[in-house]
């Protein structure tokens, strides 16, 4: 089964980590393409402890939430600042896009160069010789195990 599903409408159905399936908004599809027109490793309607999150970075430990109309409401707002201040806590990078923000070529770009940014940042962390210290790799090893990075 494919993740990403074409229905009736030509609305893309993305497929969720937990196995259901999400409506892709045109904002979303906009952060998508993007994200694939530069080779970016990343997950769609993936969920990290318990949260649906829109995109995961796995690579960069970043996540994009495309917040439209129905995250203006003051309930919705308070919800969205409590998954980033959990996500955060976690060692998540949360970036928050509204719907109209997806939209503009220049935020996108401002987007994909932070990304772009952080992938060079960490290369060099992992490059350096205190990273190829066998406890940091068994650690690292043991993160991902556990499905923390």
């Amino acid at each position: 089964m494919s993740p990403i599903k074409s229905s009736n409408k030509k609305k893309k159905l993305i497929e969720r980590s937990d196995g259901s399936w999400h409506q892709e908004t045109k904002s979303e599809n906009l952060v998508r393409k993007a994200l694939e027109t530069q080779g970016l490793v990343f997950q769609q309607e993936h969920i990290l402890a318990g949260i649906k999150v829109d995109f995961f970075l796995p690579t960069v430990q970043i996540v994009i939430e495309v917040d439209g109309e129905t995250h203006l409401t003051t309930e919705n707002r308070q919800r969205d600042l409590g998954i980033t201040e959990k996500l955060s806590r976690m060692g998540y990078r949360v970036i928050r896009l509204s719907g109209i923000e997806a939209h503009s070529p220049n935020v996108i770009r401002g987007l994909l160069q932070g990304i772009k940014e952080e992938e060079k940042n960490l290369l060099k962390i992992t490059r350096t010789p205190e990273f190829n210290n066998a406890q940091l790799k068994e650690q690292l090893s043991r993160l991902i195990r556990e499905g923390k990075i």
